[in-house]
C-alpha cells in the first residue's frame, strides 16, 4: 500500500489542523468525504471549504463523492476552492437515476472546464443503471467523460468491494481493456497509473 485517503469530516471545525497534522505519518496521500448522503448543503458552507483549503495547503488532494443529481454542487465547491486539486469519484454516477444520463452529460459538461478537477475511472457496475438512457450506457459514460476529461484527467480505480455489487474486481478490469481499447498504450497507462501517482504524489 503507498497510501491511503482518508475519510473526513470537514464540516467539524474543532481540531481540524491538529488533526490534519496527526495524519502525516499514516500514510495519508488524500482525503474524501462521502456527501451523497449528507444534505445538500454540507459542503456549501463557508466552515466547510475553509477546511477544504486547508487540506490543499497542507498539499494533499481531495476526493469528491456526490450523487449525480449533486453535481452542481459539486461545481460549486470545486469553484470556491480553486487551489485544492479535486478528483470526482466513480463517474459522478453515485447513484444515477433511469433516464438521467443527458443531466449527468450536462453537469459534467460544466466540471470539465474547471481545471483543477480530476475523474475517477470507477465504480461503472454499480452506478451506472442499464436504463440510463443510451442504448450502451457504461460504454457511452465512458466514452463521454473520456472526451470531456481526456486521459490526461482520468484515475483508473477498482472500487472494491462495492464492486462486487456488479461484476466483481475482475469483471471491471476485462471491462477497462474493453472502453480502453482504442487509446494508446502512453494514454492506457496514464489511466491506469500514472496519473494517480502524479495527483496523489505517490514516489515513481
Amino acid at each position: 500500500m503507498f497510501g491511503q485517503i482518508a475519510g473526513c469530516r470537514p464540516e467539524t471545525d474543532n481540531g481540524f489542523e491538529a488533526w490534519l497534522e496527526e495524519c502525516r505519518d499514516l500514510k495519508v496521500v488524500g482525503f474524501r468525504r462521502i456527501l451523497q448522503v449528507m444534505p445538500d448543503d454540507t459542503s456549501q458552507t463557508e466552515g466547510y471549504r475553509r477546511n477544504i483549503r486547508r487540506i490543499g495547503a497542507a498539499g494533499w488532494p481531495v476526493d469528491l463523492c456526490f450523487a449525480a443529481h449533486q453535481l452542481d454542487l459539486a461545481a460549486d465547491l470545486v469553484r470556491a476552492c480553486p487551489e485544492v486539486s479535486f478528483v470526482l469519484d466513480h463517474f459522478g454516477t453515485n447513484n444515477m437515476a433511469a433516464g438521467g444520463f443527458a443531466s449527468w452529460r450536462k453537469s459534467m459538461a460544466r466540471l470539465a472546464e474547471l481545471p483543477n478537477l480530476w475523474v475517477k475511472f470507477s465504480g461503472m457496475t454499480a452506478y451506472v443503471p442499464e436504463d440510463a438512457g443510451p442504448e450502451h450506457p457504461t460504454a457511452t459514460v465512458a466514452a463521454e467523460t473520456l472526451d470531456l476529461f481526456g486521459p490526461q484527467r482520468l484515475i483508473w480505480g477498482g472500487d472494491w468491494p462495492v464492486v462486487d455489487l456488479g461484476c466483481g474486481l475482475p469483471g471491471w478490469i476485462d471491462m477497462t481493456h474493453r472502453l480502453l481499447a482504442s487509446l494508446s498504450s502512453d494514454e492506457r497507462a496514464l489511466i491506469g497509473h500514472l496519473n494517480a501517482r502524479k495527483f496523489y504524489r505517490l514516489p515513481d
